[in-house]
């Protein structure tokens, strides 16, 4: 059973952040400057790659840690920080597959320095020891990239008995970072640079469990299969991830920690993140020819984790609490600024992972 919400910030309490509250899903304009690629304040627009994005970083010296990056969107982030210099571990469930993207990184950067270490984020055990044995490498950690997730998965318990999309796409990630955060921040007084934690989340935070089936985050009917669906759940994860990253950077701020945290929507990429979707083969398969012009590759699914990894402070959205989408400053949804769900999210995952210590 899931520990029992507690109470939060006061009422009415927001996050803020420079790119303002919140924006309509979809507007002609958005549409039209994503399918022509149209670059925005940053300079960089839907169609840039990670490599472009990573093209004038020096990443010699830092350290960073890819979750899920046997492949698709986090294979590609880890190849192209590791192009620049910076020492990337492969973080993933199946060590098999990351070894072999660790085999391709290298084959096509000679000098590039990647380490797969196994990490599976549906065990708050396996987290502990991911984290333990990253600690007594001694390395120093300057960026961390939560990118590790699942999509639209049937109902299924954790190891831990959680719901598997809040306890792979936002528990684990939780608890790595509070693990790793010490680190983190020695790591960013020795640098004389904030560290970076980029949380990937969606546009689809935007559709969480409806207040009548628990939501919009269901404290209290977590692994409840009445009201369950895929679609919400799956949107009740990503809030949290905007959430924990806005909650993660006040509470950096308030206690002095060098620390920078930004979320991300990657976009529609055409990776095999989408096998868990509602919908028979034939008429998936005529979605994706509808929506083709709208699908991004894989590089360039990638781009905006590699901004928010690299982009200089000051660029475009490189302020803490930041939500990205195309390279750029994205408004986000009115619930992702709720302070107060924020931190009682907080102390919920704060009692959950405590509860399997």
């Amino acid at each position: 059973m899931a520990p029992a919400p507690a109470k939060g910030a006061k009422p009415g309490a927001r996050y803020t952040t420079r790119a303002g509250a919140d924006d309509a899903e979809f507007t002609p304009l958005g549409a039209l400057q994503y399918l022509l690629g149209i670059p925005g304040p940053s300079g960089f627009g839907s169609r840039s790659t990670a490599g472009q994005l990573a093209a004038k970083w020096d990443g010699s010296g830092k350290v960073a840690i890819v979750t899920g990056s046997s492949g698709g969107l986090g294979a590609e982030t880890a190849r192209a920080l590791a192009a620049r210099g910076c020492h990337v571990v492969l973080a993933a469930r199946d060590v098999p597959k990351a070894s072999r993207v660790a085999a391709a990184i290298r084959a096509a950067h000679p000098a590039a320095s990647v380490e797969p270490m196994e990490l599976d984020l549906s065990s708050l055990a396996s987290v502990r020891a991911f984290a333990s044995a990253f600690a007594r490498k001694r390395r120093a950690l300057h960026l961390l990239v939560a990118n590790a997730g699942t999509v639209f998965a049937p109902l299924s318990m954790s190891k831990d008995g959680y719901e598997s999309a809040f306890a792979t796409n936002h528990l684990g990630h939780y608890l790595l970072v509070e693990l790793l955060k010490p680190l983190l921040i020695e790591s960013a007084r020795a640098a004389g640079a904030p560290s970076r934690v980029v949380v990937l989340s969606s546009e689809g935070h935007r559709h969480p469990p409806t207040p009548e089936d628990g939501g919009p985050i269901r404290f209290e009917r977590l692994n409840d299969p009445k009201g369950y669906s895929k679609l919400a759940a799956y949107a009740q994860s990503k809030l949290c991830n905007l959430l924990f990253c806005r909650e993660l950077q006040r509470r950096a701020d308030a206690a002095g920690e060098p620390l920078l945290c930004l979320a991300v929507h990657p976009g529609v990429v055409g990776t095999d993140a989408d096998r868990h979707v509602p919908l028979p083969g034939l008429l998936k398969r005529l979605l994706k020819l509808l929506v083709r012009p709208y699908i991004k590759g894989v590089p360039q699914g990638a781009a905006t984790t590699v901004y928010a990894a690299t982009a200089p402070i000051g660029a475009p959205g490189i302020s803490g609490g930041e939500y990205l989408a195309d390279c750029n400053p994205h408004t986000a949804s009115t619930l992702s600024h709720d302070a107060e769900l924020g931190r009682t999210l907080w102390e919920f995952s704060e009692r959950a992972v405590a509860r399997h210590a």
